[in-house]
């Protein structure tokens, strides 16, 4: 199951690829009328790790929700900053619960999630969803 470790470290290391090719004057941008830009994107991919580092702890807390806005308030290398450390920690996480039951339920258990929905659907798949995202944008938006 360490597959799983680097596996957590290719998806971090491919998504802040991405996020690296964002010109400064970019990171505001969006497709549209409701669309995320680049630097919400990265803020809402920092709070989907917070999120799953404070159930892990064991907190019942709630699912994420989109805060529109909220990159417009980040600073942007404090932001990759900090989403590199979250994705350390988050390595580190996962690689504790190797030999664990995966299909036990998640801690925080509030909506009956497994450990690994909440590791790999809820936040690794999660993230490759909005990596798309920032590639499409990038190749074809800004």
């Amino acid at each position: 199951m360490e597959w799983m470790v680097d596996f957590a470290r290719i998806v971090r290391e491919s998504t802040l690829k991405r996020l690296g090719q964002v010109k400064a004057e970019d990171r505001s941008w969006r497709a549209g009328a409701g669309a995320w830009s680049f630097a919400e994107v990265l803020a809402h991919l920092i709070e989907v790790d917070r999120w799953l580092l404070e159930r892990l702890d064991g907190k019942a807390v709630p699912d994420v929700e989109p805060h529109p806005g909220t990159g417009a308030r980040m600073d942007w290398d404090q932001g990759i900053a900090e989403f590199q450390r979250l994705g350390r920690e988050r390595r580190r996480r996962i690689g504790r619960l190797i030999g664990t039951d995966l299909a036990a339920t998640a801690p925080g258990g509030i909506d009956g999630f497994t450990l690994w929905e909440l590791t790999f659907r809820r936040t690794l798949d999660h993230e490759i969803h909005h990596r798309g995202g920032l590639q499409l944008m990038l190749r074809y938006g800004a």
